[in-house]
């Protein structure tokens, strides 16, 4: 999971990219951001429909098997377009 949205930032990124863990009470958060091109509105809508292809998409599989994995261990994701880039934010239950 988190080596197909690494993979993700990097393939994107321009030059930069940040990645952060933190823990609250009760969680465990990552945070990926990239200084990349901002995500299509109607794409981000769908990102995580599998065969959904960015860009530079390989099988349009990858965030899809993310959610899912997060799903089934009750987390969430969300990308975002934010700072001048596109940021991952995943929480999981700690």
């Amino acid at each position: 999971m988190i080596e197909n949205v690494l993979d993700n930032h990097l393939r994107y990124a321009k030059t930069t990219m940040v990645i952060r863990l933190t823990k609250d009470i009760g969680s465990v958060n990552l945070y990926f951001w990239n200084d990349g091109v901002e995500i299509e509105p109607h794409t981000l809508e769908q990102i995580f429909s599998p065969f959904n292809k960015g860009r530079e998409g390989k099988t349009g599989l990858g965030l899809a098997i993310v959610q899912r994995i997060l799903k089934i261990n009750r987390g969430t994701i969300e990308l975002n377009n934010e700072n001048n880039g596109v940021s991952t934010r995943i929480k999981l239950p700690s």
